[in-house]
């Protein structure tokens, strides 16, 4: 669902999003698991910038957050 939820996001600039570790045992709440994901970003013909980073990142973050996940701090 997480998966789904962060590839609605559309974007050119992203290249892959995959998970890459999945955690569930001591130090988080009962039924709950932790997930680290990768999310490849590239532009071919430019450098980027945080102006066009922090916009998309916020996108895939309220993706997230929308599918019920909460970001660890």
């Amino acid at each position: 669902e997480l998966l789904t939820a962060l590839r609605s996001v559309k974007s050119q600039l992203i290249q892959e999003i995959s998970v890459f570790d999945v955690y569930r045992g001591i130090g988080l709440p009962e039924n709950t698991k932790s997930m680290a994901v990768k999310v490849i970003l590239q532009d071919q013909e430019s450098t980027l910038t945080d102006e066009v980073l922090e916009p998309l990142i916020a996108k895939l973050l309220k993706a997230a957050a929308d599918a019920g996940a909460q970001l660890r701090t």
